[in-house]
């Protein structure tokens, strides 16, 4: 009879097996991936050469009106930002709008006042067809009008004596109706103050043609200039409201008027060229290096004193301007790019320099030679990793090590730290770390299906559940990095068209959308967020950047030097090839020290998690992050968030831009500028047409100054015979202080007579031929209209009254009073107290004594209209001699016993004696206004109410 025994029997007949683990140590005690491949606190950078010798802005206001004036804040903003002047700018801006904005500005304080809001209601008022007027109605409410206010005082208080204040607006927005109102409020700031010296200069710049879709019509744009016009003469201005300082204003509200004309053909490049002379030629005025300029222009508005009290016209300046310069942002963006695009994956195809290799497959060898050497290479070398690698067959497992949990958080950081140090060489070869994990996961499913499939000879001992956990564990630890390399690459090397990927990851198909985008992105086109890969994305911030650097050639104000056309940048091109990278076009063993920083602030890590799998990362130190044993979790990027990743590689490269402004503003650009002289010549014609013969012959008026700004001396006076050729050179100055990214050009045209504007004199006749005192905001011109169409009537003369008579006619009443009173003898000579000299004066009425306005002699007549009809219902102090004939409690009496007594002598048998009597004073006038137009304005007025008062209510 034959025994048959079990094999386990047989196998242990005579003792125990032996345990071939019984000889090993413990697991190896895990410690952190130490991460970063430098150990510098900060990266440098190209020097930079601080201005030192730069002065700062000096204090100014800028107050923007409707969209032309946002659209000039946010180019003002643009190139404050890029200018070179040290400090916090001494600026204030303030955008009054009736539509919201957005408008911001990081670099100097800007407010927006927006004066439709649902606290705000349009105040509807009869008899106005202006469409001005709606901005004005809402202005004048309580609400708006002390926010400005509030502003104003805390900007002046911050500011000091001395400061510049620039309007800035188109005249064809109805919200420029609200600068009298602004102007007014502004003025009386000093005295409420008590600081007389706290403004320098008030000065509007306006453009004369608006793309707002809802521009005035022409015969209102002529209107608003009338106004407008007014104001740069003195006073006093009575106001329509008042906003609790005083109605009336004594002094000029303007000191100085600029019209800048868009003068180019309206075509898709152009469209805010009107905002981009505004920008510019304000941008000039507030600059530190315009101190010479305003030196100039301080004399130059006297001189427009002068021809107004003359000529009686309101004279307007203009500018020619034109720059070159160097975009400092875009440049740096499109530097960042290509620096970023090197950083990750390199820019020649024959040499590995990026984190990653360009080529996507290497010679990397046998992924499974690889895959052992990730287990077997390292820190924590264990038998069990040569163990489980040997494994080929199910009987392998049938005895199996006591893998406690240490081990699973040992091999968790041995293929951790092996895969790191992998993944940080020069270049990574990522496709064969693919393979390699790909072969190691398939290894350890295998081995997991062996272990099942053995033979134990006790199935339930604890070793084995211990074993079966470990494996799993290590499996999916594998598996999950393996799948986020896999993601990572499908992110950086992205598979043909029609070829599968080794891996699907479909986290990736829509990477740009999990994340908002940064800052610095927001202007940026819809190719960076379709992109798909972060190859693709890094090429659309450098198309990006070079579609800036293009749309710079199409710029008629201020063209960049950096690309020669909007095809091409291949000036860009050379001066990476040459400054930044050399070694892209010279034989060099090294790369240059710019693009190491970037690349070495570069690296893969992964996190080691207890009880979980390893998290794998890209980070990307920032330039003034310490570099730590173990990154920030803020500089750690997973795959779902390569957006970041992209973004963070491209602001570490982008601040390593900022000394390359000194690069960029030297002998480069100086021989960038010599190729561009041509586009500096237009700044010889001001961007306003008129007639310059009928100028000439006002006072040889409309003179010019012109100005050839830069940082270097040498460069100025290289250009100065290029660019002004046609000027003679007593009227070039050449200023030194400027931006060292610019070359401006400019050129002022002083003192323009209003007649001699050809865009004035193209729309005068819209404003005529219709009913122009309901387009007018102000009493004084509504007034002038009804007496030029009146004398219109009278004798077909076309006649605009001059705008220092307009500002006497603030109360209709008043003058068709002083008119009849003047014909119908209450106003008429008399013998001074001396008996020596004759005074205009109004005869005594009842119980109010003669009232003596003007000496006889000369013009006593226009002088004692004025003094009756302006000056002393105006006083100052009216209010505190209650026996002044205009004292608020006697004015209606008197002004109406001067009316009932000069209606009851036009109704007397002698009315005509007393027409007789100042015939020859209206002869006097009407000689006189033959030369003179403000004579010429009073004869008009004279004649109107010699055929009929004017006053509806007279």
């Amino acid at each position: 009879m034959v025994v048959t025994m079990p094999l386990r029997d047989i196998l242990s007949y005579g003792g125990k097996r032996t345990n071939p683990f019984e000889s090993w140590q413990s697991a190896p005690k895990i410690k952190p991936i130490i991460s970063g491949r430098m150990r510098e606190a900060i990266l440098d950078s190209f020097p930079f050469r601080e201005n030192r010798d730069a002065k700062s802005y000096p204090a100014a206001l800028i107050i923007a009106l409707g969209e032309t004036g946002e659209k000039t804040l946010r180019l003002i903003s643009g190139k404050i930002a890029q200018s070179n002047v040290p400090g916090e700018p001494n600026l204030r801006g303030l955008l009054i709008k009736e539509a919201p904005s957005s408008l911001t500005s990081e670099e100097w304080s800007i407010r927006v006042l927006e004066l439709q809001s649902p606290s705000t209601l349009i105040i509807p008022k009869v008899a106005l067809n202006a469409k001005r007027f709606s901005a004005v109605a809402l202005f004048q409410q309580v609400l708006n009008y002390r926010r400005y206010q509030e502003w104003l005082k805390e900007s002046l208080l911050d500011l000091g004596n001395g400061t510049q204040v620039f309007f800035v607006g188109c005249l064809d927005e109805p919200v420029s109706g609200i600068l009298g109102e602004l102007l007014q409020i502004l003025r009386n700031f000093p005295e409420y103050m008590g600081k007389p010296g706290l403004l320098s200069h008030v000065v509007a710049l306006l453009s004369l043609q608006s793309s707002s879709v809802n521009s005035l019509p022409k015969q209102e744009v002529f209107a608003a200039y009338r106004e407008i016009g007014r104001f740069t003469f003195p006073g006093p201005h009575r106001m329509n409201f008042s906003y609790g300082g005083k109605q009336v204003v004594f002094s000029a509200l303007l000191d100085g008027l600029f019209i800048l004309e868009d003068s180019f053909d309206k075509k898709p490049a152009s469209e805010e060229t009107a905002e981009q002379i505004l920008a510019d030629s304000l941008f000039t005025l507030i600059h530190p290096s315009a101190q010479k300029i305003w030196e100039n222009l301080n004399v130059d508005m006297a001189a427009s004193g002068r021809i107004r009290h003359d000529y009686h016209q309101t004279v307007v300046h203009s500018a020619g301007i034109a720059t070159l310069h160097v975009p400092i942002s875009p440049i740096k963006r499109y530097l960042a790019a290509r620096l970023a695009t090197a950083a990750i994956i390199g820019e020649r195809t024959n040499v590995d320099e990026g984190i990653v290799s360009l080529k996507k497959t290497t010679n990397g060898g046998n992924p499974q030679i690889t895959a052992r050497r990730l287990l077997t290479d390292g820190p924590y070398v264990h038998p069990v990793f040569y163990w489980i690698l040997d494994a080929s067959s199910p009987a392998y497992f049938d005895i199996v090590p006591n893998l406690d949990q240490e081990f699973v958080a040992a091999f968790q950081s041995q293929i951790s730290h092996s895969l790191v140090r992998a993944l940080n060489q020069i270049p990574a070869d990522i496709s064969h770390l693919c393979s390699s994990l790909e072969w190691l996961e398939n290894h350890l499913a295998h081995c997991m299906n062996w272990f099942h499939a053995s033979k134990p000879q006790n199935a339930n001992a604890p070793e084995r559940f211990a074993c079966q956990y470990a494996l799993t564990k290590w499996h999916d630890n594998v598996q999950d990095v393996s799948k986020d390399l896999h993601a990572w690459m499908q992110l950086l090397f992205p598979s043909p068209a029609g070829e599968s990927s080794l891996r699907e990851a479909p986290v990736v198909a829509d990477w740009r959308e999990l994340v908002n985008p940064s800052d610095w992105k927001k202007d940026r086109g819809n190719d960076i967020v379709q992109a798909k890969n972060l190859s693709s994305a890094l090429n659309s911030y450098r198309k990006d950047a070079e579609k800036l650097l293009k749309a710079g050639v199409k710029d008629r104000i201020c063209r960049s030097v950096a690309v020669d056309s909007s095809e091409d940048v291949n000036e860009m091109e050379s001066f990476y090839t040459e400054s930044i990278r050399p070694e892209l076009s010279r034989f060099m063993n090294d790369s240059k020290s710019l693009f190491l920083r970037i690349r070495d602030r570069l690296e893969w890590w992964i996190r080691m998690i207890p009880d979980g799998n390893p998290q794998l990362y890209l980070v990307c130190w920032p330039a003034e992050a310490y570099l730590g044993p173990e990154p920030p979790t803020e500089y750690c990027f997973k795959v779902d968030q390569a957006a970041n990743f992209v973004d963070a590689v491209y602001a570490l490269a982008f601040s390593q831009t900022k000394g390359i402004e000194s690069e960029l503003t030297g002998a480069w650009f100086r021989r960038r500028v010599n190729l561009f002289v041509d586009f500096l010549r237009r700044a010889g014609d001001a961007y306003i047409r008129y007639d310059q013969n009928l100028a000439s012959l006002i006072n040889n008026s409309a003179s010019r100054r012109s100005y050839l700004i830069s940082r270097d001396q040498t460069v100025n006076r290289d250009l100065v015979p290029f660019v002004f050729s046609e000027t003679p050179r007593s009227e070039i100055n050449e200023l030194d202080q400027g931006e060292p990214s610019r070359v401006t050009a400019v050129s002022f045209r002083l003192n323009v007579p209003f007649d001699t504007v050809m865009f004035f004199q193209d729309i005068r006749h819209d404003y005529v031929d219709k009913s122009p005192e309901k387009l007018h905001l102000y009493p004084q011109e509504q007034t002038a209209v009804n007496y030029e169409k009146r004398i219109w009537k009278l004798d077909r003369t076309r006649v605009l009254l001059s705008p220092d008579f307009i500002s006497m006619l603030a109360d209709q009443s008043l003058v068709t009073i002083f008119c009849q009173g003047l014909i119908n003898n209450i106003i008429s000579p008399v013998q001074d107290k001396t008996g020596r000299n004759l005074l205009w004066a109004v005869t005594s009425l009842e119980n109010f004594p003669v009232l003596e306005l003007a000496p006889v002699a000369g013009d006593g007549l226009l002088i004692a209209f004025k003094r009756f009809v302006l000056d002393l219902p105006s006083e100052t102090d009216i209010t505190q001699n209650p026996h002044e004939h205009f004292h608020p409690s006697r004015r209606m009496q008197y002004l109406n016993l001067v009316r009932n007594y000069a209606k009851e002598n036009a109704a007397s048998p002698e009315a005509h004696n007393y027409r007789d009597k100042i015939k020859d004073e209206f002869q006097y006038w009407k000689k006189r206004g033959e030369q003179n137009d403000l004579a010429r304005s009073f004869y008009v007025i004279l004649q109107c109410e010699l055929d009929e008062p004017i006053w509806k209510d007279w």
